[in-house]
């Protein structure tokens, strides 16, 4: 911190500056997110963020006390590649289930969903979702375009904001977000999309969104299945709001 009333982060790892560059889904996101809060939070107070690389921990004491605080706990038992070894596949798939309801938890009115349509929801805000851009990068479809045909590669951005086949979805999608007090996207908004999927006073209305476009609806499922899962998955925006004033949202 000096007397300009900045206050200077120091970071050893490229990677996470770099992650802090963007607010676009994928790994990180939900932190990233935390950290623009806290920076506009900073400078609503005066004060000016500043990121700074540093190479390694040397010098810097808070920083040599998390290298020792890693040092403690890899020193731990209970790490060791034999102790690994011995897990069962059933703890395994307990502790990853329980990991993701506990997810699921952190955004009530999503859990409340019904499974297939909060499943499209993470996986939006993750990054993985059964569009063109993911399904393109994991190898299942040939072209990253939008099957709909207006844009060369089929984003959470261009399936939420800009696809033509889902222009009166929208129009309700933005209606929604206004009567949630959540600002619509904006053309000078770098990534719109990672601010969305992170405002959980905005998932009621991303929810009613999925729930009646195709967005994301994996490629197996025959027409009628998925026809049937729409409507299985439809929600009132009635019953979302109602969600969200009695706490639940």
């Amino acid at each position: 911190m000096d007397g300009s009333g900045a206050i200077t982060v120091r970071l050893n790892s490229q990677a996470a500056i770099a992650r802090l560059r963007h607010t676009q889904a994928g790994p990180g996101q939900e932190l990233t997110l935390r950290a623009h809060a806290a920076a506009r939070a900073l400078q609503e107070r005066g004060r000016e963020p500043i990121i700074q690389w540093v190479p390694g921990h040397a010098g810097i004491k808070g920083n040599e006390k998390a290298d020792e605080a890693a040092k403690l706990a890899a020193s731990r038992p209970g790490c060791h590649p034999e102790a690994v070894a011995g897990l069962s596949l059933g703890f395994v798939n307990r502790t990853c289930t329980e990991n993701i309801q506990n997810r699921w938890a952190l955004d009530p009115v999503a859990s409340r969903a019904l499974k297939p349509l909060a499943t499209r929801f993470f996986q939006l805000k993750s990054g993985h979702a059964a569009i063109g851009a993911h399904l393109h990068r994991i190898h299942t479809r040939e072209s990253p375009a939008c099957e709909k045909g207006d844009a060369p590669t089929e984003t959470v951005h261009h399936v939420l904001f800009e696809c033509r086949a889902w222009q009166h979805q929208r129009a309700q999608l933005y209606r929604a977000l206004d009567q949630a007090g959540v600002a619509r996207p904006s053309a000078a908004e770098e990534c719109p999309e990672g601010r969305l999927l992170g405002e959980p006073k905005a998932t009621a209305a991303i929810l009613q969104f999925l729930s009646t476009t195709k967005v994301a609806l994996p490629r197996y499922h025959h027409q009628a299945v998925a026809e049937r899962a729409r409507r299985d998955d439809e929600w009132g925006l009635e019953d979302l709001e109602e969600a969200e004033r009695t706490g639940e949202g």
